[in-house]
């Protein structure tokens, strides 16, 4: 039953909980968000768009300025890194959001100490590693890639999909082909020390490293996983027997123990890894430029240590990100299997476009995603939403996520407003 400023009971009971005066500053502070707290600036500029009556004539000016002009939002603290790549378009009024969400992902994809997302990203369970990314301006004008294997920048490896087909999702080989054709430069991704973490997480000794073909340089380890799995694979299923999977499970991964086995082998919820914040962060961006327009992309070597083959939510459109030009766009970052599992960014549009505020809608996506999931314990997601207006705001499951946040005045890390668990 809806009310009479016609939104959804539900939305409207989130309001009364999430919102009002003081919510962010007590967020801030550690307090109950019952607790009010006298207005500040420093609420809205953690992305709270009201103006206060008794707000300072600057200051109200320089929200309008926020609202009307330029931002930048950007996943976790590397944020600031790709936010400052972002503005370098931004500085020219006729920069589109389109060009800053791509130069703000490559900035990070090219960025080893960044162990999740590009070049130097931690690898899969068979040592390679894969970057997937999307990057979204409207339903329309969007597309992904996933498994990349040779290409350091797949967010413009999306956008070239995005611009020169009419696909949605191109993977692995099928988007490397694009990218030759194209004439780009193929890229050993993985560094020493990504492969040194790789071993001494599946306690593999060191091996004389020998070229694959397809790839580019990768471990023998990986290699001789591949060979051995070959053959399996053409099989039709009923000729494959128990033992023969079994036997190519455990050539797949020989480095591993018996427990870790046992672990890759399942697929209960249960056998995710923990969260740790150098192994799951995707770079989500969103820009608005001065025309208005609104941009999303997201890029990440996703899940450290994952099954080979494993893709999570970054390069999906509606998972990862999404962008409804008429009323506001989000994106997500965390454990992809959580965020897959509601459509987290279309929710949040669609949260928009049901007369959500931002925090409204941030605040419902990680909402549903704790009322959907029975194994969360140590697991995260958090996402940012950006409304067509300007107005902005972020939720998380946990506490540890931030928001980069870049305007004309502006240059911060931010708390989410909304954490559904303390611990």
């Amino acid at each position: 039953m809806g009310h009479g400023d016609g939104r959804p009971a539900d939305i409207r009971r989130l309001k009364e909980t999430t919102s009002g005066p003081g919510w962010g500053a007590a967020k801030r502070n550690g307090s109950s968000p019952g607790k009010r707290f006298p207005p500040s600036i420093a609420e809205h500029k953690c992305g709270y768009s009201r103006v206060h009556p008794f707000s300072p004539p600057e200051f109200a000016h320089e929200v309008i300025g926020m609202h009307m002009g330029p931002i930048v939002l950007s996943t976790w603290a590397f944020g600031r890194k790709a936010n400052a790549a972002a503005w370098e378009v931004l500085k020219n009024p006729a920069g589109s959001a389109l060009d800053a969400v791509e130069e703000a992902c490559r900035a990070v994809e090219a960025d080893p100490e960044v162990t999740s997302v590009g070049y130097g990203g931690l690898p899969d369970a068979i040592g390679q590693v894969t970057l997937d990314a999307a990057i979204m301006l409207s339903p329309e004008r969007s597309a992904g890639v996933a498994f990349v294997r040779v290409f350091p920048h797949p967010i413009s490896l999306a956008r070239l999909v995005m611009e020169n087909s009419w696909h949605k999702l191109l993977v692995s080989e099928g988007a490397e082909r694009l990218a030759r054709s194209f004439g780009w430069k193929e890229t050993n991704l993985r560094t020493p020390q990504a492969l040194a973490a790789w071993r001494k997480h599946f306690a593999t000794p060191a091996k004389k490293e020998t070229p694959v073909s397809e790839g580019g340089p990768q471990a023998r380890e990986t290699q001789l996983c591949e060979e051995k799995s070959t053959s399996l694979q053409k099989l039709p299923d009923s000729e494959r027997s128990s033992g023969e999977t079994e036997k190519s499970f455990e050539s797949c991964y020989p480095s591993a123990s018996e427990g870790e086995r046992a672990q890759l082998r399942s697929s209960s919820w249960e056998s995710t890894p923990a969260f740790d914040p150098r192994i799951h962060d995707t770079i989500g961006v969103l820009v608005r430029d001065y025309t208005g327009q609104i941009a999303a992309g997201c890029s990440t070597s996703g899940l450290a240590f994952k099954l080979h083959g494993r893709v999570g939510d970054s390069p999906i459109i509606g998972h990862g990100l999404y962008v409804d030009p008429a009323v506001g766009g989000a994106v997500a970052t965390g454990h992809g299997e959580l965020i897959m599992g509601v459509c987290g960014s279309f929710l949040a549009v669609e949260c928009l476009r049901r007369g959500a505020t931002a925090q409204e809608a941030a605040t419902e996506v990680i909402r549903r995603i704790g009322a959907s999931y029975s194994q969360l314990e140590g697991k995260q997601a958090a996402i940012i939403v950006l409304s067509r207006t300007g107005e902005w705001a972020a939720a998380a499951l946990r506490k540890g996520f931030q928001v980069a946040v870049r305007t004309p005045g502006e240059d911060l890390l931010c708390e989410p407003g909304f954490v559904l668990f303390e611990t």
